[in-house]
């Protein structure tokens, strides 16, 4: 009975973070992502077809034929089935690796929370870095990372990536034989060590409230978005699968069972085919694209072409099958210096964007991002988890330092598809983002005016506070006007 109280605690509490990320403000970049397209105010950038050049539709029109256009199953039924063994059996595998046959309920008790948390310390250098990037990218990834490389951003995004290889392997020198030497479990437990109690109660509570609260709720959503698209249409026993509800609690129950049945000896045998899965995946589609790229028609291909790249409709040639012709295509549409602002207006092949860049200027990535970097992934639980887990300390620094070598090729597998999907879908994307614009400005004209601006309960009740404490509390430094 505990067991199911926990797993189900678990999962209502992963499923209501998934769920507040719901509003008329696009949450992740899956919706944001059409919207990359250069609005219609800079024709001097963008050269528009002519097929584009009509007069705008109303927005209720355009609301309306949206939502009347049928919703078809991108998936097939065989490959929702191929789909569902494969997650099926991978976790199966993992619970199934996690167990030991011969071992007997004593020997199990004998182990305790060292062989739950910790497998047992007997992770290999490989299932380190594996689990170590499983547990990096995933939706984040494939849906941010992708979206805002389609974006002006383009390549720069990568830098993320390549500075935490540099970062991983620090960690794998310098922090790693400091936390095995102290036989810690945790990183709370390494601060009680180091300081007090005290520090470690707040390190474990802001963690998990930061965890469970910003990325895993942000995880499971994007995820339920994608299997809300692909699995629009089918339903069993009244259940919609195209609803991004259902998608966040099957995601929610999924993760929760396995993990709370096989621990992190499971977590790390998934990771490793999911993490393989995610790479190799990852390039599959980078080789289809820019397949797709030869192939495309060049009148269609220059209206992405960045504005001072110099391509035109003759250099990129007539299509072709060659792959190296799709590679050459890529260099010419995305060339010439870094600009910001507007999607085309640059190049987007620069990993060192100016100081002034409104998202990721250089001084951000080499004097700004150390410290975030340092603390994900050197005094973070999630992830130094799979570190404390290792067989040795020579096993814990090959996996940190093969995760770093993994990292130098995730931008090849998530970057350049989304640049590539902007040179190839853009008109798609273009189109999608004026329909959903359009959609939520007529919801939000449906909202009475003075509902819009209307404080929260809990906004009123913290100025309330505010305005008590600062007449009780001294504050000579702050001074009314």
């Amino acid at each position: 009975m505990k067991t199911l109280a926990t797993i189900f605690g678990a999962l209502a509490l992963m499923t209501w973070g998934a769920s507040a990320q719901e509003g008329p403000v696009p949450a992740t970049a899956a919706d944001a992502q059409p919207a990359l397209a250069a609005p219609a105010a800079t024709p001097a950038v963008e050269v528009q077809p002519a097929a584009e050049i009509q007069p705008a539709a109303p927005a209720a029109e355009a609301v309306q034929t949206a939502s009347a256009e049928p919703k078809t199953a991108p998936l097939s039924m065989v490959e929702v089935i191929l789909f569902c063994v494969v997650v099926v059996g991978v976790i199966a595998l993992g619970i199934w690796k996690s167990r030991d046959p011969e071992e007997t309920e004593e020997e199990k008790k004998a182990k305790g929370a060292s062989d739950y948390f910790l497998a047992g310390r007997g992770l290999t250098w490989w299932l380190v870095g594996f689990s170590l990037i499983a547990a990096n990218i995933s939706t984040e990834q494939f849906v941010g990372m992708s979206g805002k490389s389609a974006n002006w951003v383009g390549m720069a995004i990568a830098g993320y990536e390549w500075l935490a290889a540099i970062t991983l392997v620090v960690v794998a020198f310098c922090f790693l034989p400091k936390l095995l030497k102290g036989g810690v479990y945790t990183i709370p437990e390494f601060l009680e060590y180091r300081y007090n109690t005290l520090a470690r109660s707040l390190m474990a509570i802001a963690t998990l409230l930061i965890l469970v609260g910003v990325p895993t709720a942000g995880v499971i959503y994007a995820g339920a978005k994608v299997i809300s698209v692909f699995f629009t249409g089918y339903s069993a026993m009244g259940i919609d699968f195209g609803n991004i509800t259902v998608g966040c609690v099957i995601i929610a129950f999924c993760a929760t069972v396995y993990v709370f049945v096989g621990g992190l000896k499971a977590c790390a045998w998934t990771d490793l085919f999911w993490g393989a899965a995610l790479i190799v995946g990852g390039g599959v589609v980078a080789y289809f694209a820019l397949t797709e790229l030869s192939g495309a028609d060049p009148n269609h291909l220059i209206q992405s072409a960045a504005a001072n790249s110099g391509a035109t409709v003759a250099s990129l040639g007539n299509p072709s099958d060659s792959l190296w012709h799709g590679v050459t295509r890529f260099f010419e549409l995305n060339s010439g210096d870094a600009a910001s602002g507007v999607n085309t207006v640059g190049g987007k092949l620069h990993m060192i964007r100016p100081a002034d860049d409104a998202e990721i200027p250089w001084t951000a990535l080499c004097l700004g991002l150390w410290i975030p970097n340092f603390f994900y992934w050197g005094l973070n639980q999630y992830i130094m988890q799979r570190t404390l887990a290792s067989k040795s300390l020579a096993e814990g620094q090959m996996g940190i330092v093969f995760a770093a070598f993994l990292k130098l090729i995730i931008p090849f597998v998530v970057v350049v598809p989304g640049i590539l999907a902007y040179n190839l879908y853009r008109n798609d994307l273009k189109e999608q983002a004026e329909v959903k614009n359009m959609r939520r400005k007529s919801v939000r004209r449906k909202i009475p005016p003075q509902s819009r601006a209307a404080p929260s309960s809990t906004s009123l009740r913290t100025a309330s506070w505010w305005k008590t404490w600062r007449k009780a509390v001294p504050m000579p430094f702050i001074t009314r006007k």
